[in-house]
């Protein structure tokens, strides 16, 4: 999407890879640590099934 070129004018999209890197590192930060945080709850999830 972001090296996309539109059809009818033959140009680059308004939006750099560079001005959209910021939110992609927030959001790759996110998701490891939503990740992480459903990992921890799947551990307690399996240690109370098995009590």
């Amino acid at each position: 999407m972001i090296e996309c070129l539109d059809s009818q004018q033959g140009q680059a999209p308004d939006t750099s890879y560079l001005d959209v890197m910021p939110r992609l590192e927030f959001l790759s930060k996110r998701c490891n640590q939503l990740t992480k945080e459903n990992a921890d709850l799947q551990e307690d999830c399996d240690r109370l099934t098995t009590e």
